[in-house]
Protein backbone atom coordinates (compact mmCIF):
# COMPACT_ATOMS: atom_id res chain seq x y z
CA UNK A 1 0.00 0.00 0.00
CA UNK A 2 1.77 3.59 -1.21
CA UNK A 3 0.71 6.87 0.50
CA UNK A 4 2.18 9.82 -1.42
CA UNK A 5 2.58 12.96 1.08
CA UNK A 6 4.16 15.84 -0.62
CA UNK A 7 7.21 14.78 -2.44
CA UNK A 8 7.90 11.43 -0.47
CA UNK A 9 6.87 8.11 -0.56
CA UNK A 10 5.39 6.26 3.42
CA UNK A 11 4.92 2.42 2.82
CA UNK A 12 2.05 1.39 5.12
CA UNK A 13 2.76 -1.33 7.40
CA UNK A 14 1.35 -4.59 6.30
CA UNK A 15 -1.09 -7.36 8.84
CA UNK A 16 -2.12 -10.45 7.86
CA UNK A 17 -4.98 -9.66 9.57
CA UNK A 18 -6.55 -8.40 6.58
CA UNK A 19 -4.15 -9.46 4.26
CA UNK A 20 -4.75 -13.18 2.60
CA UNK A 21 -3.02 -15.93 1.07
CA UNK A 22 -1.99 -19.69 0.58
CA UNK A 23 -0.96 -19.93 4.15
CA UNK A 24 -4.69 -19.49 5.20
CA UNK A 25 -5.58 -22.68 3.90
CA UNK A 26 -1.82 -24.33 4.91
CA UNK A 27 -2.65 -28.27 6.34
CA UNK A 28 -1.19 -29.40 9.41
CA UNK A 29 0.62 -32.68 9.28
CA UNK A 30 0.08 -34.23 12.48
CA UNK A 31 3.42 -35.70 12.17
CA UNK A 32 6.67 -34.37 12.61
CA UNK A 33 6.67 -31.64 15.86
CA UNK A 34 3.28 -31.18 15.28
CA UNK A 35 2.36 -34.92 16.01
CA UNK A 36 5.23 -34.14 19.32
CA UNK A 37 3.32 -31.64 20.37
CA UNK A 38 -0.24 -32.18 20.27
CA UNK A 39 0.81 -36.06 22.06
CA UNK A 40 2.27 -34.07 25.09
CA UNK A 41 -0.74 -32.14 25.34
CA UNK A 42 -2.91 -33.50 28.04
CA UNK A 43 -6.69 -33.02 28.42
CA UNK A 44 -8.01 -29.98 30.48
CA UNK A 45 -4.44 -28.14 30.03
CA UNK A 46 -4.46 -24.50 29.34
CA UNK A 47 -2.70 -23.67 25.93
CA UNK A 48 -2.46 -19.83 26.89
CA UNK A 49 0.33 -21.00 29.35
CA UNK A 50 2.59 -22.94 26.82
CA UNK A 51 4.40 -21.46 23.78
CA UNK A 52 2.51 -22.95 20.34
CA UNK A 53 5.05 -24.21 17.87
CA UNK A 54 4.77 -21.91 14.96
CA UNK A 55 3.54 -24.25 12.51
CA UNK A 56 -0.27 -23.82 14.21
CA UNK A 57 0.02 -19.90 14.20
CA UNK A 58 -1.53 -17.41 11.71
CA UNK A 59 1.03 -14.89 11.12
CA UNK A 60 -0.06 -12.04 12.94
CA UNK A 61 -1.25 -11.23 16.37
CA UNK A 62 -4.23 -11.32 18.72
CA UNK A 63 -4.54 -7.60 19.12
CA UNK A 64 -4.39 -7.44 15.40
CA UNK A 65 -7.25 -9.52 15.18
CA UNK A 66 -9.03 -7.39 17.20
CA UNK A 67 -8.66 -4.27 15.83
CA UNK A 68 -9.59 -5.40 12.67
CA UNK A 69 -12.92 -7.09 13.46
CA UNK A 70 -13.92 -3.96 15.47
CA UNK A 71 -13.40 -1.37 12.82
CA UNK A 72 -14.47 -3.39 9.89
CA UNK A 73 -18.57 -2.95 9.92
CA UNK A 74 -18.29 -0.63 12.81
CA UNK A 75 -20.24 2.31 10.65
CA UNK A 76 -23.27 0.38 11.25
CA UNK A 77 -23.48 1.48 14.80
CA UNK A 78 -23.58 4.69 13.14
CA UNK A 79 -27.45 3.63 12.65
CA UNK A 80 -28.15 3.83 16.48
CA UNK A 81 -27.90 7.86 16.61
CA UNK A 82 -31.00 7.75 13.44
CA UNK A 83 -33.46 6.78 15.85
CA UNK A 84 -35.53 8.13 18.44
CA UNK A 85 -37.09 5.03 19.68
CA UNK A 86 -34.87 2.93 22.23
CA UNK A 87 -36.14 0.02 21.08
CA UNK A 88 -34.46 0.77 17.07
CA UNK A 89 -31.69 1.97 18.81
CA UNK A 90 -31.10 -1.60 20.56
CA UNK A 91 -31.78 -3.30 17.04
CA UNK A 92 -29.21 -1.17 15.43
CA UNK A 93 -26.92 -2.53 18.14
CA UNK A 94 -28.19 -6.06 17.56
CA UNK A 95 -27.61 -5.69 13.61
CA UNK A 96 -23.89 -4.66 13.98
CA UNK A 97 -23.38 -7.81 16.26
CA UNK A 98 -25.00 -9.95 14.00
CA UNK A 99 -23.38 -8.83 11.22
CA UNK A 100 -19.87 -9.64 12.90
CA UNK A 101 -20.40 -12.94 13.61
CA UNK A 102 -19.05 -14.16 10.84
CA UNK A 103 -19.06 -18.44 10.15
CA UNK A 104 -15.48 -19.50 11.57
CA UNK A 105 -12.89 -21.87 9.66
CA UNK A 106 -9.77 -21.90 12.14
CA UNK A 107 -6.75 -23.62 10.90
CA UNK A 108 -4.44 -21.99 12.62
CA UNK A 109 -4.44 -19.66 15.28
CA UNK A 110 -2.98 -15.89 16.55
CA UNK A 111 -0.08 -15.48 18.14
CA UNK A 112 -0.94 -14.98 21.97
CA UNK A 113 0.50 -11.06 22.84
CA UNK A 114 2.91 -10.21 24.95
CA UNK A 115 2.59 -8.09 28.32
CA UNK A 116 2.68 -4.33 26.76
CA UNK A 117 2.24 -4.99 23.31
CA UNK A 118 0.08 -3.01 21.27
CA UNK A 119 -1.43 -2.29 17.86
CA UNK A 120 -3.71 0.46 16.31
CA UNK A 121 -5.68 1.54 13.40
CA UNK A 122 -8.09 3.81 11.52
CA UNK A 123 -11.13 3.72 8.94
CA UNK A 124 -11.58 7.16 6.55
CA UNK A 125 -15.15 6.87 6.12
CA UNK A 126 -17.20 8.39 2.96
CA UNK A 127 -19.07 10.98 5.51
CA UNK A 128 -15.64 12.37 6.03
CA UNK A 129 -15.40 11.18 10.30
CA UNK A 130 -12.77 8.85 11.30
CA UNK A 131 -13.31 5.66 13.76
CA UNK A 132 -10.02 4.51 15.16
CA UNK A 133 -8.80 1.75 17.49
CA UNK A 134 -6.10 0.75 19.32
CA UNK A 135 -5.98 -2.61 21.40
CA UNK A 136 -2.87 -3.22 23.87
CA UNK A 137 -1.82 -6.68 25.87
CA UNK A 138 -2.61 -5.45 29.26
CA UNK A 139 -1.79 -8.47 31.80
CA UNK A 140 0.16 -12.03 30.92
CA UNK A 141 -1.51 -14.39 32.85
CA UNK A 142 -4.73 -14.35 32.93
CA UNK A 143 -3.97 -13.06 28.77
CA UNK A 144 -6.14 -9.99 28.94
CA UNK A 145 -6.24 -7.84 25.41
CA UNK A 146 -7.90 -3.94 26.36
CA UNK A 147 -9.02 -2.04 23.05
CA UNK A 148 -11.08 1.00 22.62
CA UNK A 149 -12.77 2.41 19.31
CA UNK A 150 -13.60 6.02 18.87
CA UNK A 151 -15.55 8.01 16.31
CA UNK A 152 -15.99 11.77 17.81
CA UNK A 153 -18.61 13.19 14.62
CA UNK A 154 -20.81 10.03 15.59
CA UNK A 155 -20.48 9.99 19.43
CA UNK A 156 -18.94 6.08 19.44
CA UNK A 157 -16.97 5.00 21.97
CA UNK A 158 -16.32 1.47 22.62
CA UNK A 159 -14.49 -0.28 25.41
CA UNK A 160 -13.56 -3.86 26.16
CA UNK A 161 -11.56 -6.45 27.49
CA UNK A 162 -11.31 -9.97 26.21
CA UNK A 163 -9.87 -12.43 28.62
CA UNK A 164 -9.48 -15.64 26.21
CA UNK A 165 -9.07 -19.22 28.18
CA UNK A 166 -7.85 -21.94 25.55
CA UNK A 167 -8.37 -25.57 26.86
CA UNK A 168 -7.75 -29.02 25.17
CA UNK A 169 -9.75 -31.77 25.09
CA UNK A 170 -8.26 -34.44 23.38
CA UNK A 171 -9.74 -33.90 19.91
CA UNK A 172 -11.24 -30.27 20.94
CA UNK A 173 -10.36 -27.37 22.02
CA UNK A 174 -12.77 -24.64 23.70
CA UNK A 175 -12.16 -21.50 23.63
CA UNK A 176 -13.64 -18.92 26.57
CA UNK A 177 -13.80 -15.73 26.39
CA UNK A 178 -14.63 -13.00 29.32
CA UNK A 179 -13.72 -9.20 30.34
CA UNK A 180 -16.96 -7.53 28.84
CA UNK A 181 -17.98 -4.89 26.39
CA UNK A 182 -19.17 -1.44 26.70
CA UNK A 183 -20.56 0.61 23.91
CA UNK A 184 -21.35 4.59 24.81
CA UNK A 185 -23.47 6.15 22.11
CA UNK A 186 -23.16 10.50 22.52
CA UNK A 187 -26.16 12.51 21.03
CA UNK A 188 -27.32 16.11 22.05
CA UNK A 189 -24.83 15.74 25.27
CA UNK A 190 -26.75 12.67 25.67
CA UNK A 191 -24.90 9.23 26.30
CA UNK A 192 -26.46 5.61 26.38
CA UNK A 193 -24.60 2.97 27.25
CA UNK A 194 -24.94 -0.70 26.31
CA UNK A 195 -23.15 -3.21 28.38
CA UNK A 196 -22.49 -6.53 27.29
CA UNK A 197 -20.79 -9.84 28.80
CA UNK A 198 -18.74 -10.62 26.64
CA UNK A 199 -17.36 -9.00 23.45
CA UNK A 200 -17.56 -12.46 21.34
CA UNK A 201 -19.22 -15.50 22.57
CA UNK A 202 -17.77 -18.82 23.26
CA UNK A 203 -16.22 -20.90 20.37
CA UNK A 204 -15.32 -24.89 19.62
CA UNK A 205 -12.90 -26.24 17.59
CA UNK A 206 -13.98 -29.83 16.79
CA UNK A 207 -12.06 -32.71 15.43
CA UNK A 208 -8.80 -30.94 15.52
CA UNK A 209 -6.32 -34.48 15.09
CA UNK A 210 -9.00 -37.21 14.44
CA UNK A 211 -12.55 -36.59 12.23
CA UNK A 212 -13.76 -33.44 9.67
CA UNK A 213 -12.76 -30.46 11.70
CA UNK A 214 -15.47 -27.48 12.53
CA UNK A 215 -15.42 -24.32 14.24
CA UNK A 216 -18.30 -22.70 15.45
CA UNK A 217 -19.52 -20.10 18.30
CA UNK A 218 -21.23 -21.54 21.19
CA UNK A 219 -23.03 -20.07 24.06
CA UNK A 220 -24.88 -16.74 25.28
CA UNK A 221 -24.16 -13.77 24.62
CA UNK A 222 -26.44 -11.26 26.67
CA UNK A 223 -26.34 -7.31 26.94
CA UNK A 224 -28.54 -4.38 28.54
CA UNK A 225 -29.25 -0.58 28.28
CA UNK A 226 -30.37 0.30 31.52
CA UNK A 227 -31.20 3.88 30.75
CA UNK A 228 -33.92 2.69 28.77
CA UNK A 229 -34.84 -0.83 30.20
CA UNK A 230 -34.14 -3.14 27.04
CA UNK A 231 -32.07 -6.06 27.06
CA UNK A 232 -30.86 -8.68 24.04
CA UNK A 233 -29.74 -12.26 25.00
CA UNK A 234 -28.40 -14.23 21.99
CA UNK A 235 -27.30 -17.89 22.11
CA UNK A 236 -24.98 -19.41 19.42
CA UNK A 237 -25.18 -23.67 18.54
CA UNK A 238 -24.09 -25.58 15.89
CA UNK A 239 -26.89 -27.62 14.19
CA UNK A 240 -27.10 -29.32 11.19
CA UNK A 241 -23.69 -28.52 10.30
CA UNK A 242 -24.27 -24.98 10.21
CA UNK A 243 -23.28 -22.02 12.95
CA UNK A 244 -26.84 -20.87 14.18
CA UNK A 245 -28.01 -17.85 16.64
CA UNK A 246 -31.27 -17.19 18.05
CA UNK A 247 -32.61 -15.23 20.34
CA UNK A 248 -34.76 -12.54 21.67
CA UNK A 249 -35.18 -8.26 22.61
CA UNK A 250 -37.19 -7.82 25.97
CA UNK A 251 -37.49 -4.32 27.30
CA UNK A 252 -37.22 -4.93 31.17
CA UNK A 253 -39.61 -3.27 33.78
CA UNK A 254 -38.93 -2.15 37.27
CA UNK A 255 -40.84 -2.93 40.39
CA UNK A 256 -41.16 -0.52 42.88
CA UNK A 257 -41.20 -2.76 46.89
CA UNK A 258 -41.65 -0.95 49.83
CA UNK A 259 -38.40 -2.59 50.92
CA UNK A 260 -35.70 -1.02 49.14
CA UNK A 261 -33.98 -4.31 49.01
CA UNK A 262 -36.02 -5.91 47.28
CA UNK A 263 -36.27 -2.91 44.24
CA UNK A 264 -35.61 -4.93 41.39
CA UNK A 265 -35.59 -4.97 37.08
CA UNK A 266 -37.81 -7.72 36.08
CA UNK A 267 -37.62 -9.42 32.43
CA UNK A 268 -40.87 -8.58 30.83
CA UNK A 269 -42.13 -11.03 28.02
CA UNK A 270 -39.90 -10.88 24.76
CA UNK A 271 -40.55 -7.99 21.99
CA UNK A 272 -38.94 -9.82 19.40
CA UNK A 273 -37.27 -13.00 18.70
CA UNK A 274 -34.11 -13.21 16.50
CA UNK A 275 -32.83 -16.37 14.45
CA UNK A 276 -30.62 -16.44 11.57
CA UNK A 277 -27.08 -18.23 10.74
CA UNK A 278 -23.28 -16.85 11.43
CA UNK A 279 -21.92 -15.66 8.12
CA UNK A 280 -25.74 -15.88 6.65
CA UNK A 281 -29.00 -14.04 6.48
CA UNK A 282 -30.89 -13.32 10.27
CA UNK A 283 -34.91 -12.78 10.56
CA UNK A 284 -36.91 -10.96 13.03
CA UNK A 285 -40.43 -13.01 14.27
CA UNK A 286 -42.89 -11.73 16.34
CA UNK A 287 -42.85 -13.81 19.29
CA UNK A 288 -45.84 -13.52 20.09
CA UNK A 289 -47.40 -15.71 16.89
CA UNK A 290 -49.12 -19.28 17.80
CA UNK A 291 -47.57 -20.40 14.25
CA UNK A 292 -46.11 -23.64 14.10
CA UNK A 293 -46.04 -24.56 11.47
CA UNK A 294 -42.22 -24.09 9.65
CA UNK A 295 -43.77 -22.68 6.05
CA UNK A 296 -46.07 -20.53 7.38
CA UNK A 297 -43.61 -19.58 9.70
CA UNK A 298 -41.30 -18.28 7.36
CA UNK A 299 -43.88 -16.20 5.91
CA UNK A 300 -44.13 -14.27 8.66
CA UNK A 301 -40.43 -13.52 8.79
CA UNK A 302 -38.92 -10.22 8.25
CA UNK A 303 -35.08 -9.92 7.28
CA UNK A 304 -32.97 -8.22 9.44
CA UNK A 305 -29.34 -8.92 8.63
CA UNK A 306 -27.97 -10.22 5.41
CA UNK A 307 -23.77 -10.55 6.54
CA UNK A 308 -22.92 -10.51 2.82
CA UNK A 309 -24.83 -7.32 2.53
CA UNK A 310 -22.19 -5.45 4.33
CA UNK A 311 -18.66 -4.42 3.11
CA UNK A 312 -15.80 -5.19 5.71
CA UNK A 313 -13.87 -2.32 5.59
CA UNK A 314 -9.86 -2.20 5.65
CA UNK A 315 -7.92 -0.70 8.48
CA UNK A 316 -5.40 1.93 7.59
CA UNK A 317 -1.96 1.37 9.65
CA UNK A 318 0.89 3.59 11.05
CA UNK A 319 3.77 3.51 8.14
CA UNK A 320 6.81 1.48 8.84
CA UNK A 321 8.56 4.23 9.79
CA UNK A 322 6.24 5.31 12.37
CA UNK A 323 5.90 2.40 14.26
CA UNK A 324 6.91 2.46 17.73
CA UNK A 325 8.35 -0.26 20.00
CA UNK A 326 6.08 -3.11 21.03
CA UNK A 327 3.88 -2.09 17.83
CA UNK A 328 2.71 -5.65 16.95
CA UNK A 329 3.50 -4.91 12.81
CA UNK A 330 7.10 -4.05 13.58
CA UNK A 331 7.18 -6.64 17.17
CA UNK A 332 5.93 -9.84 15.13
CA UNK A 333 7.23 -9.12 11.79
CA UNK A 334 9.97 -11.27 11.17
CA UNK A 335 7.75 -14.25 12.32
CA UNK A 336 4.85 -13.30 10.49
CA UNK A 337 7.01 -13.36 7.14
CA UNK A 338 8.69 -16.74 7.94
CA UNK A 339 5.21 -18.16 8.48
CA UNK A 340 4.15 -16.64 4.99
CA UNK A 341 7.49 -17.97 3.98
CA UNK A 342 6.70 -21.84 5.07
CA UNK A 343 10.00 -21.41 6.92
CA UNK A 344 8.53 -22.76 10.88
CA UNK A 345 12.01 -23.03 11.85
CA UNK A 346 12.72 -19.39 11.67
CA UNK A 347 9.52 -18.48 13.01
CA UNK A 348 10.15 -20.85 15.70
CA UNK A 349 13.10 -19.12 16.07
CA UNK A 350 11.87 -15.43 16.42
CA UNK A 351 8.84 -16.27 18.16
CA UNK A 352 11.27 -17.72 20.84
CA UNK A 353 13.37 -14.46 20.98
CA UNK A 354 10.41 -12.71 21.69
CA UNK A 355 8.59 -14.15 24.57
CA UNK A 356 12.24 -14.28 25.85
CA UNK A 357 12.58 -10.91 26.10
CA UNK A 358 8.77 -10.90 28.01
CA UNK A 359 9.93 -12.89 30.55
CA UNK A 360 12.88 -10.90 31.03
CA UNK A 361 10.75 -7.62 31.02
CA UNK A 362 8.46 -9.23 33.83
CA UNK A 363 11.11 -10.75 35.96
CA UNK A 364 12.74 -7.59 36.37
CA UNK A 365 9.59 -5.89 37.51
CA UNK A 366 9.03 -8.47 39.75
CA UNK A 367 12.54 -8.27 41.26
CA UNK A 368 12.21 -4.50 41.25
CA UNK A 369 8.52 -4.92 42.92
CA UNK A 370 6.94 -2.49 40.24
CA UNK A 371 3.63 -2.97 38.41
CA UNK A 372 4.17 -3.19 34.24
CA UNK A 373 4.23 -0.23 32.59
CA UNK A 374 1.36 0.36 30.05
CA UNK A 375 0.94 2.83 27.34
CA UNK A 376 -2.66 3.16 26.64
CA UNK A 377 -4.84 1.62 29.20
CA UNK A 378 -5.19 1.39 33.19
CA UNK A 379 -7.50 -0.57 35.32
CA UNK A 380 -10.67 1.14 37.22
CA UNK A 381 -11.93 0.16 40.81
CA UNK A 382 -14.24 -2.09 38.87
CA UNK A 383 -11.12 -4.42 37.89
CA UNK A 384 -12.29 -3.26 34.28
CA UNK A 385 -9.26 -2.28 31.74
CA UNK A 386 -10.14 1.53 30.42
CA UNK A 387 -8.84 4.15 27.74
CA UNK A 388 -6.42 6.28 29.67
CA UNK A 389 -7.04 8.87 27.40
CA UNK A 390 -9.95 8.98 24.87
CA UNK A 391 -7.95 11.50 22.74
CA UNK A 392 -5.46 8.20 22.28
CA UNK A 393 -5.59 8.38 18.39
CA UNK A 394 -3.48 11.74 18.47
CA UNK A 395 -1.01 9.60 19.66
CA UNK A 396 -0.52 7.62 16.90
CA UNK A 397 1.08 8.73 14.02
CA UNK A 398 -0.53 7.42 10.94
Amino acid sequence: FFFFLSFSTCIMALSYSNNHGEWENRKISIWGAAKAFIFNLKSGQDLTKISIPAIFLRPYSILEEIVTRSLQKVYLLFDVQNHDEPLERIKAVVKWLVASAKAEDMNHKPYNPVLGEFHAGKIEHEDGSTTYCIAEQVTHHPPCSAFCVYNEQHGIKLEGNWIFDVTFHTNSVTVKTLGGMKIHITKDGQTETYVLEKGVPDMLIQNVIFGTKYVCWTGNMDFICESTGYRCELEFQWHNKSNLLNGYIHELEFYDSEDEDEDQLVEALPLIEIEGKCGGQTYLFDPTSKTKNKKKRKKEQTLFCDFNDYECKVPIYPSEDKLKEFSSLSLWKHVGQAIVDNDMAEADIQKGMIEEDQRERIKQCEENNEEYPLQYFEQTETGFWSIKDPQFHEQIEF
